[in-house]
């Protein structure tokens, strides 16, 4: 059942490694460009981008699945992975939720997102639990709406134009 498989992938786990400190790692990993994307984006915006890693999903760049096991093979026990893809169920999320269940990685993959909730996770820059993802989800979908803008006649200022 493919919604209990990705329901199991997506659970929240952390390993506790005595006199280390945790550290938060995100991978991007999308359908085409989008990861890169999104990666050039976070790096005009926030600067530092060393804790994230994008993959592009079926391009000429590179093997998907090399790709994201290279990523998880690089973890250190400390760290704590993080993973957005952008569709829930779509074949990249399925084969980075296959990967991180058989190597057993405590991991919280996020499907489905946008650039303030990665922006709001990168720049938080410590361990996160599944409760505070979910806040930060909820936070971000608020910035998802339709802009709405009124017709002036005045040339007052620009502040008229948003309503």
């Amino acid at each position: 059942d493919l919604t209990a498989f990705l329901d199991i992938g997506t659970k929240l786990a952390y390993r506790k490694v005595k006199g280390s400190e945790m550290m938060q790692k995100i991978l991007l990993a999308t359908h085409g460009h989008l990861a890169s994307g999104l990666l050039s984006t976070l790096k005009i915006v926030a600067g530092d981008v060393s804790r994230v890693q994008a993959i592009d999903g079926y391009t000429e760049a590179e093997d998907i699945t090399s790709a994201i096991e290279n990523t998880l093979d690089s973890l250190r026990d400390s760290d704590q992975l993080i993973v957005f893809t952008d569709l829930f169920g779509g074949s990249v999320n399925q084969l980075v939720t296959k990967l991180v269940m058989e190597k057993n990685i405590p991991a919280i993959i996020v499907s489905g997102f946008n650039v303030a909730l990665v922006l709001a996770v990168l720049l938080a820059n410590k361990p996160i639990n599944k409760q505070q993802m979910q806040l930060y989800i909820d936070e971000a979908r608020k910035g998802m709406t339709i802009v709405e803008f009124k017709s002036t006649q005045s040339n007052d200022s620009e502040n008229d134009f948003f309503g």
